[in-house]
């Protein structure tokens, strides 16, 4: 399949498999033995410099253990990622951390990964030292990084608990952007936000890829939302990827009964101009 531009991440037979436990009644009261859950089931994948690649699938389906694998930080069992001509699972030490500030997770729930007793001003600071940044240098960093994600220098000394939702994620990708990071991948950004304030994410998103020169992985349950922003679509269903192809095509004429399936179930919403 044909991809945006040169292509920047490449993902070829991954797979990840977890141990799971049972409780110890159910394991002595039931004889119950721990059992192999496969999360990634020999993936290949392929984005593009600068694309943004949809991946959609119900809770389970091992979406975000894909995106986390192919940022390093979940081991593989099998395969290889290669992200910008590296081989993500050789890297050690120095150029392991430096590929790290390169490539950055968003969350569904930016709260859980802001520290709450940092301020905005020292939660970007952290990321602006890991870039070689001096403190000197930091706050008018700081401040042009808010202004581009939509907030402005009067957020710098507040707390992630007095932000909105949408406040939140803004700040999120304002302290990846901050790490000089080119790969995001977005786990669900936009689930927890009412529809409107998706919407403007969805906008302040398509904006900084143009502006920035990013490449997505973006992660929904919802292929609408996937839609709204991706050049193409990847389907996943129990670790696999089930169908792929550019949007439009993988929207308007799906070939796997699965995707069919994700298209009858999920409302639309306004979609954001690319």
């Amino acid at each position: 399949m044909s991809v945006r531009g040169p292509a920047l991440v490449v993902a070829e037979g991954i797979a990840r498999t977890y141990r799971e436990d049972p409780s110890r009644l159910t394991r002595v009261l039931l004889r119950t033995p721990p059992r192999q859950v496969t999360a990634v089931a020999g993936v290949d994948l392929t984005i593009g410099t600068g694309e943004t690649l949809g991946l959609v699938g119900e809770s389970g389906s091992g979406k975000t253990t894909l995106g986390r694998l192919l940022v390093g930080l979940e081991p593989l069992d099998a395969g290889r990622v290669i992200v910008d001509g590296l081989e993500v699972g050789r890297l050690r030490g120095r150029e392991r951390r430096r590929f790290r500030r390169r490539c950055q997770i968003v969350f569904q729930n930016p709260y859980a990964s802001l520290n709450p007793r940092y301020s905005v001003r020292q939660l970007l600071g952290v990321a602006l030292r890991l870039r070689g940044l001096r403190r000197s240098e930091q706050t008018e960093h700081a401040v042009r990084l808010l202004e581009r994600v939509g907030l402005s220098r009067r957020h710098l000394d507040a707390y992630p608990r007095l932000l909105s939702g949408g406040q939140r994620q803004r700040l999120a990708l304002a302290r990846a952007l901050a790490t000089g990071a080119r790969f995001l991948v977005l786990d669900e950004p936009t689930s927890a936000l009412d529809v409107s304030i998706q919407a403007q994410i969805l906008e302040l998103l398509v904006w900084l890829r143009r502006e920035e020169g990013l490449t997505y992985l973006f992660i929904s349950h919802n292929i609408a939302v996937v839609e709204a922003i991706s050049d193409r679509v990847a389907v996943m269903r129990a670790g696999r990827i089930v169908e792929c192809g550019p949007t439009d095509q993988v929207v308007r004429d799906p070939q796997h009964p699965y995707t069919q399936a994700l298209l009858r179930a999920v409302p639309r919403v306004p979609s954001a101009s690319c």
